[in-house]
């Protein structure tokens, strides 16, 4: 079917909440099966292969010879479905995986990227995609020849998109490894190719609109494992249901146990590649970030955002400029059910840690202890993190526990003690994000 029908449009609120049942009841058969005794590596790839499968599905499904379905979904995908895929499609796995890992090392300097990457689609909303729709061009650079006329202004807006992509697809590609190599337990160099693979599937044989209703599918699996960890943590320590709202008092405690454990006092005497110790409370004066700093990383952040071409591509596939509005709100809307938990992900996380009177605590006790941890030693195996005894005592100081940032929201649910499901979940979320 070359075309979109009206009836399938009309029938996409009840096709993919179908589609949330569904993964709802594969997460509890999951669930159902880890109690039974079904391994912890197992879990984590059913979770994966099941993910992907369906993706693959939606891509076979939606192939197309058809130049405006390939290119721009046929101009049909309502305001509410446009506004999901770009927001999966803006939550790469990189900002998946290394948001929560930013707050977590860098305190309240690092949301200065929440407010560039705000400002940054009140642009678009306001300069960028109405124009684009109104335009009803095929892609950017096509968008920038008509406006500026020639090919020479095509030329360059196609090597600007590439250069900007080629950025931006080395930390999606290097986030997919980072998940791949610890969910199927494979080496990080094939996770990237599996990934890749994965992408492949998913978008060549139906372009634009193949992208699309997989994005759709793939917003829904990444914001349940986002939301599904941080609730159940703040639930377990009684900080209640809602997170995003309570847990101020948990910011209080994290900050009285960063003094007790002097953050910011214990500087590292030693480094590891790739990996970091928490240097910078999480209150920290001026957030940890001078002023001209934090304003000129937001402001880089907003014109960065309304300009990235893959976003910019999403808002010739509605039907209306009307629509193209609508979607950039319903984008944002999405975008900020995520990044609005992203520090209390953070914060619970850092709780996990630091606090001696939480069983996951690990700061302060005997460093042959915490090596003893299963997912210490899971971690370490693929050298993501690593314990250095460098005072010689036997106990685990700030300074001497290092991590990669991409790894907070990975290994939340090991660290919080949750079900392995849990973890599985999270993984499947962060390669729906990638």
């Amino acid at each position: 079917m070359e075309q979109e029908k009206k009836p399938f449009i009309e029938m996409l609120p009840k096709v993919y909440g179908l589609y949330t049942g569904g993964f709802i009841a594969f997460i509890i058969l999951m669930a159902i099966l880890e109690q039974m005794g079904l391994g912890a590596e197992t879990i984590g790839i059913l979770f994966i292969a099941f993910t992907v499968v369906v993706y693959a599905g939606i891509g076979w499904l939606s192939r197309t010879m058809q130049v405006e379905a390939y290119y721009v979904a046929g101009r049909q995908v309502p305001a509410l479905f446009n506004g999901m895929a770009t927001a999966a499609d803006w939550m790469s796995g990189a900002s998946f995986v290394a948001m929560a890992g930013g707050i977590y090392f860098g305190g309240h300097g690092y949301l200065a990227f929440l407010v560039g990457w705000t400002g940054g689609y009140v642009l678009v909303a306001s300069l960028m995609a109405p124009y684009l729709r109104k335009f009803g061009c095929y892609t950017v650079p096509d968008f920038i020849g008509t406006r500026y006329g020639g090919n020479l202004a095509r030329l360059f807006g196609v090597i600007v998109l590439v250069v900007a992509s080629f950025t931006y697809v080395t930390a999606q590609i290097n986030a997919t490894g980072t998940i791949a190599s610890r969910a199927l337990q494979i080496p990080f160099e094939v996770g990237v190719w599996f990934g890749l693979f994965g992408i492949l599937l998913c978008s060549m044989l139906g372009g634009m609109r193949a992208v699309t209703w997989t994005q759709v599918a793939q917003y829904i699996v990444l914001i349940i494992a986002y939301l599904i960890p941080v609730i159940w943590m703040s639930n377990k320590q009684d900080f209640g249901l809602i997170p995003q709202l309570v847990y101020g008092d948990a910011v209080q405690r994290v900050t009285e146990l960063e003094q007790m454990h002097q953050v910011g006092v214990l500087k590292p005497t030693e480094s590891f590649a790739g990996l970091k110790a928490l240097t910078v409370p999480f209150v920290a004066a001026g957030g940890g970030m001078e002023a001209w700093k934090f304003v000129t990383l937001a402001f880089c952040m907003m014109a960065g955002t309304a300009s990235l071409p893959h976003i910019l591509m999403r808002y010739f596939t509605t039907p209306s400029v009307k629509s193209a509005r609508r979607s950039v709100a319903w984008s944002l809307f999405f975008i900020f059910l995520l990044y609005f938990t992203a520090p209390a992900l953070a914060t619970f996380t850092k709780l996990q840690i630091l606090d001696p009177n939480l069983a996951s605590g690990i700061i302060g006790k005997a460093i042959a202890e915490v090596n003893a941890l299963d997912w210490i030693q899971k971690w370490s195996t693929v050298g993501f993190l690593a314990i250095s005894d460098s005072n010689g005592d036997g106990i685990l100081q700030i300074n001497e526990f290092f991590m990669r940032g991409d790894i907070v929201v990975l290994a939340t649910p090991e660290i919080a003690g949750l079900p392995y499901v849990i973890s599985g979940l999270v993984a499947a979320g962060g390669m729906a994000a990638a």
